[in-house]
Formats: C-alpha cells, sequence, structure tokens
C-alpha cells in the first residue's frame, strides 16, 4: 500500500466533512422528529389504557364497563396489585405512566375518558371523600 498524498489526504478531509455534516443534518432531522413519536406513544398509551380497563372489566366483572371499575384500578395502581394479577397491574401502571393520565367513565357520557393526572387525582380525591361519607353515615 502507497503512502497518502497531499491531495488524498485533501479528498479524504472533504469526505469525512460531507459525512460529519451529513451525519449532523440526520441527527437534527430525528431530534425534529422527537415530539410527534411522544405525541404519537401517548396517544397509542391513552387507546391501550381504556382498552385494558375495558378487557379488565369484561374478565373481572363480565361487563363491558362495570360502573367505578377505573376508581378500583386506580386503587391497585397505587397500593399494589390485590384482587388482580400483578402483571395487569403492572400494565396499568406503565400505561398510565406513558399516557400522563388515567380513564374515567363519568355518569353524563357515552364512553370512557382519557383526562391528565391533575384532573383524575381531584377526581378520585373527591371519589374517596363521597365514599367515606357513605361508610359513615352507614355506621351511624
Amino acid at each position: 500500500m502507497k503512502p497518502l498524498s497531499g491531495r488524498d489526504l485533501t479528498e479524504l478531509e472533504i469526505l469525512v466533512g460531507r459525512l460529519d455534516a451529513r451525519r449532523n443534518s440526520d441527527l437534527q432531522a430525528l431530534q425534529e422528529r422527537i415530539p410527534s413519536f411522544v405525541f404519537r406513544l401517548r396517544e397509542l398509551a391513552k387507546a391501550l389504557l381504556i382498552r385494558k380497563i375495558h378487557e379488565l372489566s369484561q374478565k373481572y366483572m363480565h361487563v363491558s364497563w362495570y360502573f367505578g371499575i377505573e376508581y378500583s384500578l386506580w386503587k391497585v395502581v397505587v397500593d399494589g396489585p390485590q384482587r388482580i394479577d400483578p402483571m395487569e397491574a403492572a400494565e396499568l401502571r406503565q400505561l398510565s405512566s406513558e399516557a400522563e393520565g388515567w380513564v374515567h367513565y363519568p355518569e353524563t357520557a357515552g364512553e370512557p375518558l382519557f383526562v391528565s393526572l391533575d384532573v383524575w387525582l381531584r377526581e378520585y380525591r373527591d371519589y374517596q371523600d363521597v365514599d367515606n361519607i357513605k361508610r359513615a353515615a352507614k355506621v351511624e
């Protein structure tokens, strides 16, 4: 193999520069697409979360959507599995985390709705308050 000439070195430097520029351009293009990928991942996680809760309702309660199941399953997410498979609980936790929220099916809605964690935590707290009041009334 003969040694590289000055011209060969110059051409090699030009090629390396072009490769660097192309790599930087490709990297920038990928970075610009990240928000879109994240958005699509969240949307997919939302849909999968709704579907998973629906499946669990059918599996455990034998109905399409058992009224209030989202509260019971949230308790599983927070406190750990009690009556469902630990893998199902882990999947709910993962989907909720990826979607950054939870599913709620208000009586006035015609279908389950995805809500942000802030909205859900307020709803869940209100539900617990009402539940505590009902339990207290039964004791008296």
